[in-house]
């Protein structure tokens, strides 16, 4: 589900803002199995860069073991926004799950921390047993609008923001039925009010 979400993103923020967007996938029958990746670019001027990206504002990690063979850490920047999935019910525990040497790396470089729990929400909110595990990631959309700067910057009250998203939910998953739309549409709000 994270290529997905980053795809819906985009197009939110390319709908919402009319921003310049690039968007590049790290996926394939290459790497069956294996972590994915997804960069996604977002500005008000022309994206020059097409590459992996070696700065963020901001990270999205539906992995919860994503420590354990990464730096999810490494390019991001001063002040940056970190989200990781996590059932870990307390501040403390989340940040006890964190190996020591990311917790330094986090404190030294003033990263905010979120963690949410898209795999519960996922579970609760699909109808669609098949579309449990799919739908972890579109709660990390929700998550990131709720925890990075950017519906702030741009001036984006919550409920605009969650008719945009809805609407770009309707355009990609219109075609499956209102159910499907109905659920995706749960899954953000939770992710972006939890």
């Amino acid at each position: 589900g994270a290529i997905t979400t980053g795809k819906n993103m985009a197009m939110t923020l390319f709908d919402l803002l009319g921003w310049h967007i690039k968007a590049n996938p790290k996926y394939g029958s290459e790497k069956k199995g294996q972590p994915t990746t997804y960069y996604l670019a977002a500005s008000p001027e022309p994206i020059r860069v097409t590459c992996e990206y070696f700065y963020e504002d901001v990270v999205l990690s539906p992995d919860p073991n994503v420590f354990h063979h990464t730096n999810a850490l490494a390019g991001l920047k001063d002040g940056g926004v970190f989200i990781v999935q996590s059932e870990k019910s307390t501040a403390q525990e989340v940040w006890e799950d964190i190996p020591a040497p990311f917790q330094k790396i986090i404190i030294d470089k003033g990263i905010k921390v979120f963690a949410i729990d898209g795999f519960k929400i996922a579970r609760e909110e699909a109808t669609d047993p098949d579309l449990q595990l799919r739908m972890q990631g579109i709660a990390f959309q929700g998550a990131f609008f709720a925890a990075s700067p950017l519906a702030e910057q741009a001036g984006l009250s919550e409920q605009k923001l969650l008719e945009a998203i809805r609407s770009q939910l309707e355009h990609k998953f219109g075609s499956k039925g209102a159910r499907v739309v109905e659920d995706n549409v749960r899954v953000v709000k939770r992710g972006y009010d939890e």
